[in-house]
Parts: structure tokens; C-alpha cells; sequence
């Protein structure tokens, strides 16, 4: 799949081809056509995924930690994440997944190989569905600035 230059316009016009493709797929069964046309989705996904400016999505709110959830996401400069876990517990905050209740996700300074897309991963990806929907949580921190939260 060619993207070409990704302008809205374009996205939009990849995408209704592609979706025309995978409902030819469905009339007609062809288990071999739907699954090019899913592969081509996600490429189109990923290279839209890419394109945004994630410096947006960084927040800086005071860091609480008594009964506050936490998430870890990333490689992390302050150390391993069972360490960076274990400085949140010793504050009384609470390590967990990245749900509708999670207070904070912290993302490490250097990007992880196994991303799903280039600058974020399925965790990431999640916080930010789920902050649309919620309009305030998760707060989602770099690194940096919960380390400042730690002194």
C-alpha cells in the first residue's frame, strides 16, 4: 500500500479503497483478499500513527501517590521497571494495568523496539482512548517529570 503524502484527504482516499476491498473480500469469501486488505489497514493505521506530533500528549499535573495507580511504558533512564515500580509502592501509590481507573502512565525516555507503531505502543495507544473519553485520566508523564515527582 502506497500512502503517498498523508494529508486527511489522502488518508481518507486510501482507507475507502481499502475498505471497498475487504468488502468485495466478504461478498465473494475470499479469505486470501480480506486478509491483504486488513494488512493494508493496519500499514495505513501505522503510517498515520506516525505522522502525529505526540509532543501534545504529555501532562503535568502534581504527582500524588497515596491510593494513585500507576503504569509503566518504555525503557526508563532511572533504571529496570521493577525499580521504578517499586519507587512508587514505597510512596504509597499502586502499580496497575492501564484501565479506566489508572491515575497515571509514566513512558520512558527512550522508545521501545517492540512499539506497535513507531512512537508509541499499545499502552499509550490505550491511555489515550481512554483520556478522550474520561477528558481528564490517565495522566500520561514522561519520564523526566516523574522522576522530579520522586525528589
Amino acid at each position: 500500500m502506497e500512502t503517498g503524502e498523508l494529508t486527511l484527504e489522502r488518508l481518507i482516499e486510501v482507507a475507502q479503497g481499502e475498505f471497498e476491498k475487504y468488502l468485495e473480500a466478504l461478498k465473494f469469501r475470499d479469505i486470501g483478499k480480506g486478509n491483504d486488505a486488513i494488512k493494508s489497514f493496519r500499514s495505513l493505521l501505522d503510517a498515520a500513527a506516525n505522522e502525529i506530533d505526540f509532543d501534545g500528549i504529555w501532562d503535568n499535573p502534581v504527582i500524588e501517590y497515596p491510593g494513585k495507580t500507576f503504569c509503566f511504558t518504555g525503557v526508563f533512564d532511572y533504571g529496570s521497571r521493577k525499580k521504578c515500580e517499586t519507587a512508587v509502592m514505597e510512596r504509597g501509590g499502586v502499580i496497575d494495568k492501564v484501565n479506566l481507573s489508572l491515575d497515571y502512565l509514566i513512558v520512558g525516555s527512550d522508545t521501545n523496539k517492540s512499539w506497535a507503531h513507531q512512537n508509541y505502543g499499545r499502552k499509550i495507544e490505550r491511555a489515550i482512548e481512554i483520556k478522550h473519553k474520561s477528558g481528564d485520566r490517565p495522566y500520561i508523564i514522561h519520564e523526566s517529570d516523574w522522576i522530579k515527582s520522586l525528589l
